[in-house]
């Protein structure tokens, strides 16, 4: 999942060796810590207004949520989505984000946000429902 990440956003190739070097073990790794810096880096570069990459990045989060099996889903909610929200800490950082939200991880973003306002018991529990 991370090097399909890095392909839309090569502008976090260097942040992702530097983090492989650190934290890498074939037997025990978690993509969680890389998709927290990979969070960082994103909301970075809102910041910064350079989102030149943001339409890949985010069809390449839209293509691993639909297609994804629920290992890799998890990890972007929780690992990604989860870290975007904490990491973005203005609102309109978030509605900057939100903005560029494919239609399925918009839905899965707000289930994130609703877990965190108490207002669902789990993530993924009105998806589907009307």
């Amino acid at each position: 999942m991370l090097p399909l990440l890095v392909e839309a956003c090569p502008s976090f190739s260097e942040g992702w060796n530097e983090h492989k070097k650190e934290y890498f073990d074939e037997e025990n790794y978690l993509p969680y810590i890389a998709l927290g810096a990979f969070a960082r880096h994103l909301v970075e570069k809102l910041r910064k207004g350079e989102t030149s990459e943001f339409e890949a990045i985010f069809d390449a989060i839209e293509r691993l949520i639909t297609v994804g099996d629920g290992y890799v889903r998890d990890a972007i909610l929780i690992g990604l989505f989860e870290s975007l929200q904490n990491v973005s800490v203005r609102e309109g950082e978030r509605n900057g984000l939100r903005r560029n939200l494919r239609p399925t991880s918009a839905k899965w973003w707000e289930q994130v946000e609703l877990f965190w306002h108490g207002q669902i018991k789990y993530v993924g529990e009105t998806i589907g429902k009307s």
